[in-house]
């Protein structure tokens, strides 16, 4: 299970959601100390969600038009040894040539750290990316962003770690 660190949303607020009434305020966990676990708990699941699409839906079965519920409009993503590449159509696109040259079947991810502040989080993590004759091992930093769509991924880097 990733640690998870962050601030309670404002008191009647539903867990696991966000938007601009989040609150960021530090007295509020003094205010509301028991509460904030099962917030960032449900933030987190909502996340796990969002990674297994990106697993199942648009790795495991090519469905990239799925990227649309895991990355924000204005995402960025900063490919090992390649330009960073920004929106969302930009990003579909890349990841689209990259699954065919590759010729990857499948990825798995394993968040271990998540920092929840506010609106945005941080999630370090490892992962692997199978292809059909290795499985490379990556780590990988997302910057998650809190918006209309619930948690998405905004600034996502990675490297091998072979």
């Amino acid at each position: 299970m990733p640690r998870i660190v962050g601030r309670p949303r404002r008191h009647g607020q539903p867990a696991g959601l966000c938007g601009p009434h989040r609150n960021t305020l530090l007295y509020q966990n003094m205010l509301h100390p028991r509460e904030a676990p099962m917030r960032d708990a449900a933030a987190r699941q909502a996340m796990d969600e969002v990674n297994r699409i990106f697993e199942e839906q648009v790795v495991g079965q090519g469905r990239f038009e799925a990227l649309d519920q895991v990355y924000t409009r204005d995402a960025l993503i900063l490919p090992p040894g390649g330009e960073a590449v920004q929106g969302l159509e930009a990003i579909r696109a890349f990841w689209q040539q990259a699954a065919r040259s590759l010729g990857v079947t499948a990825c798995r991810l394993r968040p271990f750290e998540t920092t929840i502040l506010g609106e945005m989080a941080c999630e370090v993590a490892r992962g692997e990316i199978v292809t059909g004759s290795a499985t490379i091992p990556i780590q990988y930093v997302v910057l998650w962003k809190c918006g209309d769509g619930g948690w998405k991924w905004h600034r996502d880097i990675w490297n091998t770690s072979a």
